[in-house]
């Protein structure tokens, strides 16, 4: 489970994901592929929607130690909401650096 949110003095934009993983079984290295499906919301003073999200991942993992890596990864996420007359795309490409427990 994932969730983002991004904000300035008026507007809110939180995207949930739920997400399904898979570590490759190649040695030295843990390369982990990923997709997630989930929404996204706005919110601005009155107006408030929300839409369809989906993302896609990949992250290259270094082991530090037995149970710990440092990695590197790369998501793509496309969202989108859709009102009335109005369709809002909210779509990029994220790199996130983290720490991970395997077990």
């Amino acid at each position: 489970m994932e969730s983002y949110s991004i904000h300035d003095d008026a507007t809110t934009i939180k995207f949930e994901f739920l997400d399904i993983s898979y570590l490759l079984p190649i040695p030295i290295v843990n390369i982990t592929i990923g997709i997630g499906g989930g929404k996204v919301d706005l919110s601005t003073g009155s107006y408030g929607n929300s839409g369809n999200a989906t993302q896609f991942w990949v992250s290259a993992g270094f082991p530090i130690i037995p149970l710990f890596d440092l990695h590197v990864g790369f998501h793509k996420v496309d969202a989108s909401i859709h009102d009335d007359a109005l369709t809002l795309e909210f779509n990029g490409n994220m790199i996130s650096v983290g720490a991970m427990f395997n077990f």
